[in-house]
């Protein structure tokens, strides 16, 4: 059984973001400010929404796990791992 966490989501908007803000930073041209200013604007929210996200699922009172049909898990909280984990016999590795 393969456990992943999904951390990889917040990851890839704070690289895109550091990548934005370079470019603001090296293009003076106005004509492309404005779209970079919009994708920057929407990779923060993207990042909020996911954090906030990621907050609810590990402070949950329960166990929470996202598990595919393969029945690979791609996200367990602390929760789970703590008491459903136990309870179910799963063994995480």
């Amino acid at each position: 059984m393969n456990c992943i966490d999904f951390a990889d989501k917040p990851e890839e908007l704070r690289s895109r973001i550091d990548d934005l803000q370079q470019r603001l930073a090296h293009n003076p041209k106005s004509n492309q400010i404005e779209p970079i200013q919009n994708d920057l604007k929407n990779c923060l929210k993207d990042l909020h929404d996911e954090e906030q996200k990621r907050d609810l699922a590990e402070n949950a009172p329960f166990g929470i796990a996202l598990i595919d049909k393969d029945g690979t898990f791609h996200y367990i909280n602390h929760k789970f791992k703590t008491c459903s984990a136990t309870f179910v016999g799963y063994s995480l590795r």
